[in-house]
């Protein structure tokens, strides 16, 4: 008798520690939703295909390649990424900060 309640001892504990990294994995995940949507948050009237066609950037997939490339139209320099949707964050996040520097420099000078 001792026998079998120490092994469902065992086995409620393994099923308690399995469902609590499984609540930890799920709360790592909606954490970077909500950090990707915080950091890809565009001012009113603005659209992500609005940022993508004024940026200086161009996303493109080289075919036999892995990954995505962003191209710098100004300098023609490269950036790598694996992912589209993280390529396009970027973007995005490169635009909101030329976008506050030109800001800045409007309400400075």
């Amino acid at each position: 008798m001792h026998a079998i309640l120490g092994w469902t001892f065992v086995f409620v504990g393994v099923i308690l520690y399995l469902a609590g990294w499984v609540l930890v994995g799920w709360a790592i995940h909606t954490l970077r939703r909500l950090i990707h949507k915080w950091r890809c948050r565009l001012p009113a009237g603005v659209t992500m295909e609005m940022v993508l066609r004024e940026s200086p950037y161009e996303l493109a997939h080289f075919q036999g390649e892995n990954g995505y490339r962003i191209a710098d139209k100004r300098t023609g320099e490269f950036v790598d990424w694996k992912d589209p949707e993280r390529a396009k964050e970027w973007i995005i996040r490169q635009y909101l900060k030329q976008r506050r520097r030109e800001q800045e420099n409007k309400t400075s000078g």
